[in-house]
């Protein structure tokens, strides 16, 4: 039996959901990047996944200043489009940033690679007054979204 059949066998998948899902679940536990260093317009990311102290760390910067993130700041969700990485930017007005962190396939003998990803600025609704009665959400969506395409390198270091 072949690694695959193995595989497909063990998840109790059909054959093409296993033949889409084998190669990430294989993939997630090869060694993964853990600096990404991304540009795109007026846009700067750095991403940490981990540091000297343990800890995740992100910058970002853009055209209102550099803001600076670690630890539980910064939210991170493993999902079938990669890893979402996610910073509150604005708590006021609840703006968060998430940066969408594909599943590699590093180069052994290089450990970095190039690719090209994207920043999404969520902005939540403001609530309205209506009149003299309490503030309430308008109708509609509720969610606003800003898409950046970044470019940049994903690179395995050793702390």
């Amino acid at each position: 039996m072949t690694q695959r059949e193995e595989f497909e066998e063990k998840v109790g998948e059909t054959r093409e959901q296993a033949e889409c899902e084998w190669p990430l679940r294989e993939q997630r536990e090869a060694p993964q990047p853990n600096l990404i260093e991304l540009k795109g317009g007026y846009i700067k990311i750095t991403y940490a996944s981990t540091s000297f102290s343990g800890i995740p760390l992100l910058t970002y910067e853009d055209a209102s200043g550099v803001r600076h993130f670690k630890g539980d700041e910064i939210r991170q969700l493993d999902t079938e489009i990669g890893r979402q990485v996610t910073v509150s930017t604005d708590r006021v007005h609840g703006t968060t940033l998430t940066l969408l962190v594909p599943i590699f396939k590093l180069n052994l003998n290089l450990n970095e690679s190039s690719f090209t990803t994207w920043a999404i600025t969520t902005t939540c609704c403001e609530l309205v007054r209506n009149g003299d009665a309490e503030r309430t959400l308008p109708v509609g969506a509720l969610q606003t979204y800003r898409v950046d395409e970044l470019r940049g390198t994903a690179k395995k270091v050793y702390f």
